[in-house]
């Protein structure tokens, strides 16, 4: 998807807390496809923290599956939440 994949601009609306033997937090993104739709889904993709590796109202550059915007990834973020 990095190769082939759409990039834009995200924001991060809320972080996702799964509570249990080993905690993880996954960040919910918000983003709008080149086409206008809007987009908010939990980051499935990567490796999940147990602490917020992005905090809420980030902004993060995202890349997303033209084919279906729900698959994408997050690449990087504003050099404040770095």
């Amino acid at each position: 998807m990095q190769r082939n994949g759409v990039r834009v601009q995200g924001v991060v609306v809320r972080n996702k807390i799964k509570w249990g033997q080993n905690t993880t937090v996954r960040p919910i993104v918000r983003f709008t496809t080149h086409e206008g739709q809007t987009i908010e889904a939990e980051l499935l993709h990567g490796v999940s923290f147990a602490i917020p590796r992005y905090p809420e109202g980030a902004t993060v550059t995202v890349v997303y599956n033209r084919d279906n915007p729900y698959e994408y990834d997050v690449t990087g973020a504003s050099r404040q939440y770095m």
